[in-house]
């Protein structure tokens, strides 16, 4: 099955982080299902909120805006509740945390990338990459 990503959000995409965070505030269990870890987030604020609700979760807690916010009081709090209490629905969380393991994929290829082309030097990076290429 193909998507349709933007390639404006090849790196990072935060409606999907938000329609993730949403998704699980419907139904925790999703939390496990979905197999993401936190830096699948690239918002910090939705890193945080998503790992309030991990830790909450794994303590056997229920989580609501207050919840998270009181274990993370950083955040803005009526953010976090206008985010749960526009939640509904948790059918596409598959397809956005493909979404998000896809800018996950891209934000590693592109460290290695330029983790390469900084130990070689731009010049041999750029012959290499061109004769892998042609």
């Amino acid at each position: 099955m193909q998507t349709n990503i933007n390639p404006s959000k090849i790196y990072s995409d935060v409606e999907s982080e938000e329609q993730v965070i949403q998704a699980i505030y419907i139904d925790p269990e999703l939390i496990y299902q979905t197999d993401l870890k936190i830096s699948d987030f690239t918002s910090l604020e939705m890193r945080n909120i998503f790992e309030a609700m991990i830790e909450l979760y794994t303590e056997g807690s229920l989580f609501d805006s207050k919840a998270v916010c009181d274990m993370k009081p950083e955040l803005d709090k009526v953010r976090v509740f206008r985010l749960f209490s526009e939640a509904f629905t948790a059918a596409n969380i598959k397809y956005h945390a493909n979404i998000l393991r896809a800018c996950t994929f891209n934000r590693k290829c592109r460290e290695t990338v330029h983790g390469l082309q900084v130990s070689l030097g731009e010049e041999e990076f750029l012959f290499n990459a061109e004769r892998a290429i042609t």
